[in-house]
């Protein structure tokens, strides 16, 4: 049991956060209390909060790259949980994604070519047990074109963290 320091009762030690610079690893005020100064002050603390967020932009970077590279499993777990939720949005992707792919496919693209690197990865797949896709060396979102000169084949961790980017090479 714990008095809260602001409200004055006294409450089991379960009504309390936790806290590990106090002495009893518990906080001196409740979680009821807590809560109802967030909802008091809401607007303050989120300006102060935009405010820190600004003001401390490579902190933020450096412990969202961290949880990035900690937490693959939880990413991807996320992702298939979006993806079996929003089945609607997934196929719209999907439509948006075909229908790209058709618009940038030059007429001296040779479909025969593009099959045999698809059919490739699929082969190296299987082979390694290694997931492969076949990526656009420059994406289609910058301008690339759904052409055999402009897909190669990756692990699909390699295409993942490539995403949409482009470094041109001079």
């Amino acid at each position: 049991m714990k008095v809260c320091n602001k409200c004055g009762v006294n409450k089991e030690n379960t009504a309390f956060c936790k806290n590990k610079a106090k002495k009893d690893n518990i906080n001196t005020i409740c979680r009821d209390c807590i809560k109802a100064y967030h909802e008091n002050n809401k607007e303050q603390l989120s300006i102060a909060s935009k405010l820190w967020r600004l003001n401390n932009k490579d902190k933020l970077k450096v412990t969202s790259d961290s949880w990035y590279v900690n937490n693959t499993k939880v990413r991807l777990e996320k992702a298939k949980m979006w993806k079996m939720d929003n089945p609607d949005k997934v196929a719209l992707y999907d439509i948006r994604r075909r229908r790209s792919k058709l618009e940038q496919l030059p007429e001296d693209a040779n479909l025969e070519k593009i099959a045999s690197i698809y059919k490739e990865a699929r082969r190296l797949t299987k082979e390694t047990g290694i997931q492969r896709h076949v990526d656009h060396i420059v994406p289609l979102s910058k301008g690339g074109l759904h052409h055999e000169d402009n897909l190669q084949i990756l692990t699909a961790e390699e295409n993942l963290r490539k995403g949409a980017k482009y470094e041109e090479t001079i």
